[in-house]
């Protein structure tokens, strides 16, 4: 186990420089912030003094050098846009997202999880086609499109919940169910194919024939012999919907690191950008750290060595 974690430890660290060092590189490629901060009216030499001042008159390399120092002691500049920490900025909205994140997983686990195990058991049946019919449409359908018409229908023709702002669960139950759909849609179809492959087992077709009941053959044997690669779906699920809330938040005005990011892009706010996929990247990697050491728990056959 010492080991494994070591190791796991070891690979983030590498990803994460690694995907600092893109993100760095690319985010560069939108242009001279100077121009945006300093305005269509600033002259040449209100330019360079800007540029100074930001540390951005300096070769590349040299930026990249000293980006790389700060970040190792946990200092990712002064946002450019709001003039304070970039890193605590955006740690400040973390809160925001987790909530919107974790909303959306329970629904995805809530919803998901059941109509797969029921499309599984009733195979070829209507709730099957059904089941899957609707798990097929919610990964069709787009985020940006199914946020606009749940605020069409419910706030505005319905007076239910709020088109956009945060504090109450009435503003978050549209943002997550927007923000879910997609992941309770995959969850179904992968839950359906996962206790399908189980259900055909001889196993399970012993206990049957031993006269279990179904109800109890779906809970002690299928359900938890199909929870290992649900586990890592679930793991990916959770870093997915941290890093990828950018659309849900900007349709529903959340305050979280996916709508800081999309306006720090925009800005040109290097730091705040570098520190919004700092965090992204961080709970994703420590995700899949948590994956892996589930594995064994899930499965008692699993040893780590």
């Amino acid at each position: 186990m010492r080991r494994l974690l070591a190791l796991r430890l070891t690979e983030a660290i590498v990803v994460l420089i690694g995907v600092l060092t893109i993100t760095f590189f690319i985010a560069r490629l939108r242009g001279d912030p100077a121009q945006l901060l300093a305005g269509p009216d600033a002259t040449v030499a209100d330019l360079a003094v800007l540029r100074k001042s930001l540390g951005l008159d300096r070769p590349l390399p040299d930026q990249y050098a000293a980006f790389v120092a700060n970040a190792v002691r946990g200092q990712m500049g002064d946002s450019l846009r709001y003039r304070t920490p970039a890193l605590p900025l955006v740690l400040e909205r973390l809160p925001a997202t987790a909530l919107l994140a974790l909303g959306a997983f329970v629904i995805s686990v809530g919803v998901g999880v059941p109509l797969g195990i029921i499309a599984a058991t009733r195979r070829n049946s209507v709730w099957d086609h059904t089941s899957m019919s609707l798990a097929l449409l919610g990964q069709t359908v787009p985020a940006f499109w199914l946020g606009s018409l749940l605020i069409l229908l419910f706030p505005l023709h319905l007076g239910l919940f709020y088109t956009s702002g945060f504090g109450t669960l009435g503003h978050l139950v549209l943002p997550a169910v927007t923000l879910g759909m997609f992941h309770t849609a995959r969850l179904a179809r992968l839950t359906r194919g996962g206790m399908l492959d189980v259900l055909s087992q001889d196993y399970v077709r012993t206990a049957k024939a031993k006269g279990v009941r179904a109800p109890a053959v779906v809970r002690r044997h299928a359900l938890r012999n199909s929870l290992l690669p649900l586990i890592s779906i679930l793991g990916l699920e959770v870093g997915t919907l941290m890093g990828g809330s950018v659309v849900t938040e900007t349709i529903f005005a959340w305050p979280g690191i996916g709508r800081l990011a999309v306006e720090s892009v925009f800005a040109r706010d290097y730091p705040v950008v570098q520190s919004v996929v700092l965090v992204a990247s961080t709970v994703f990697v420590l995700t899949h750290l948590g994956v892996d050491l589930l594995y064994g728990l899930a499965d008692p056959r699993i040893r780590y060595e």
